[in-house]
């Protein structure tokens, strides 16, 4: 039988992935990876997405994955559009998400002759990016195409074990790459023969480290010991999180929530909601004594407590399968790699044996939650858009009774004003932060409603929303039920929490950075529904008929960003005044 040799590697590579359990790929389109494109068009048991822009390709590849906790594969050509991809794979590295990232390639003898679209690919993701596959040009012997099944195994497992991330696959191809243009023959039998290398079995789950005796002995827990838990930035599945809930009544050791959770809202309110808020007040601090912290995943998103977590000097134990430290190493401070499941599986071996001491911690922090929680909804209960966190109490009441419907919440101010509310929303939250940047936060939202395959919500600042507003035509051609909440207080509001915004003439110019773009005409030059909110009824109104008619659409909210701060910063001191009153 007569083949194109890049055809008939990219076939066996894709048969590979499907067998390893595959169901989405992003491809974008290019001339050098024609045969892997097509290769993938052909298989009817992966399903395909097209964009013309190899940067939201990724992201929404990475949004998927989020949703799912699988791997998603994503294809580009060669050149700088193997860079585009590059942000989400930061993201990707940062947050451990896993993603198949597929380059074609030029042959290796056109590199550095200035040969149109080559650039050195060669582990070109190599700092965010731990396994990285290059087969070189195909060939057709035996030893070759097995090498393909092979190392297409070895990367998918790679995005799980022992630790969830991308990996990159490099492909270096030779015209001619149609697969019409035959350039090789291959016999039914050879054919049939290397079919047959893809029917394995192979266990999906990640190698787990089990080691009883060093996690016990190094957290050293004693029954006197006052001991909190903090469950920081990672996506945490729901094994983990039930486990820990079910260790935390075991042993009396408060759980608390810095990370936004995909899960049901009867397991989020097992844990502590406030901790990052009530740091806030002077008078909590000086009762929250523990002695041993144990922090899973990676820096909070409260800047309250980070800052604690910084100069505190009680024993710290940051525990997570990359083995990742955060802020500044420190003697009271010990990292242990280990998998987050097997971890809080051995602590619930453990005897229940704890003081009143522990009790005592135990109930002062469950107390406290109750009493700012009380104050915190208190403090909402008058609906207004007067400021961007009172826009996100609003939300958060118009989303309660739909507890499904999923929520992506942007960097910059969205996540703050979500963390100082998030005890409002039941629905799962996601959110990208890994590396915590602004761009392709638009293509990851459409990601994970297409992953839900239902209705789903955005909250986005002006600036990322600008960044990434080329993901509305995706959005509109595929009509993803996507309701887009646009903040827009004029670019980079959040600097003006920082010390530069009082110190420097050139802020505007220089930090906060308006776009002046006028985002109505935007919006509908790409064909969503677009809507101008000034009103809580407006706002309501078109949430409700979001609801009613699913279909694209973005609403914007305008806010005086000075206004707007002073305005949250008053809403918070009043409710530290309360909450100190009543501890």
């Amino acid at each position: 039988m007569n083949y194109n040799i890049n055809f008939l590697v990219s076939e066996l590579l894709v048969e590979t992935l499907e067998k390893l359990g595959l169901k989405y790929v992003c491809l974008s389109p290019g001339s050098r990876n024609t045969p892997i494109t097509l290769a993938f068009a052909r298989n009817e048991s992966i399903g395909k997405k097209v964009f013309i822009d190899e940067r939201s390709s990724a992201f929404f590849a990475l949004g998927m994955a989020k949703a799912t906790g699988s791997p998603v594969a994503v294809v580009c050509t060669s050149g700088t559009a193997a860079a585009e991809i590059y942000p989400a794979i930061v993201e990707a590295y940062t947050a451990q998400i896993p993603l198949i990232v597929i380059t074609a390639d030029r042959p290796e003898y056109l590199k550095n002759t200035g040969s149109n679209q080559t650039i050195n690919q060669t582990n070109i993701y190599s700092a965010n990016c731990d396994h990285f596959f290059d087969p070189g040009l195909p060939e057709t012997s035996l030893f070759y195409l097995q090498g393909i099944v092979e190392m297409t195994k070895n990367a998918f497992l790679s995005t799980l074990s022992p630790s969830k991330g991308p990996v990159h696959i490099n492909l270096p191809f030779e015209k001619p790459l149609e697969p019409s243009s035959y350039n090789c023959e291959v016999t039914k039998s050879e054919l049939n023969s290397l079919h047959s290398l893809v029917n394995f079995s192979v266990d999906l789950k990640s190698d787990r480290i089990n080691d009883e005796h060093k996690t016990v002995n190094q957290i050293g827990l004693l029954p006197n010991d006052k001991v909190l838990i903090i469950l920081a930035n990672k996506h945490y599945d729901v094994e983990f999180l039930e486990k820990t809930a079910h260790f935390s009544g075991d042993q009396n050791i408060p759980v608390c929530l810095e990370a936004t959770l995909n899960v049901r809202a009867s397991l989020k309110e097992k844990f502590i909601q406030n901790l990052g808020n009530m740091l806030q007040s002077q008078k909590f601090v000086d009762q929250f004594n523990p002695d041993k912290i144990i922090i899973f995943g990676r820096n909070p998103v409260s800047k309250n407590l980070e800052r604690y977590l910084n100069r505190c000097k009680v024993s710290l134990f940051v525990v997570n399968t990359k083995g990742e430290n955060f802020g500044k190493a420190s003697s009271n401070k010990t990292v242990l790699k280990m998998d987050e499941n097997e971890f809080i599986g051995t602590l619930l071996t453990l005897e229940k044996n704890f003081s009143k001491l522990r009790i005592d911690f135990n109930q002062m922090i469950q107390k406290s939650d109750e009493i700012y929680s009380k104050e915190l909804i208190a403090s909402f209960k008058k609906e207004s858009l007067d400021s961007e966190v009172e826009a996100m109490a609003l939300l958060a009441s118009m989303v309660s009774d739909n507890p499904d419907i999923p929520v992506f919440i942007s960097n910059s101010l969205p996540i703050r004003d979500f963390d100082f509310l998030k005890q409002f929303f039941p629905n799962p939250v996601y959110s990208n932060r890994g590396a915590s940047g602004i761009d392709g936060i638009i293509s990851t939202s459409a990601g994970m409603a297409t992953a839900y395959k239902t209705t789903a919500l955005l909250v986005i600042g002006d600036l990322s929303f600008h960044y990434d507003s080329n993901a509305l035509q995706f959005i509109k051609k595929h009509q993803i039920p996507l309701l887009i909440i646009l903040i827009n207080n004029s670019g980079g509001s959040i600097f003006e929490y920082l010390p530069i915004y009082s110190e420097s003439e050139e802020f505007d110019t220089y930090f906060k950075a308006e776009t002046e773009i006028d985002f109505g005409s935007l919006v509908k030059a790409y064909g969503l529904k677009y809507y101008d909110v000034d009103s809580v009824l407006s706002f309501k109104n078109c949430i409700n008929n979001f609801f009613d008619k699913p279909e694209p659409t973005v609403l914007e909210l305008k806010f005086d960003s000075t206004n707007s701060r002073e305005k949250k910063d008053g809403i918070k001191d009043e409710i530290r005044a309360v909450f100190e009153k009543n501890l």
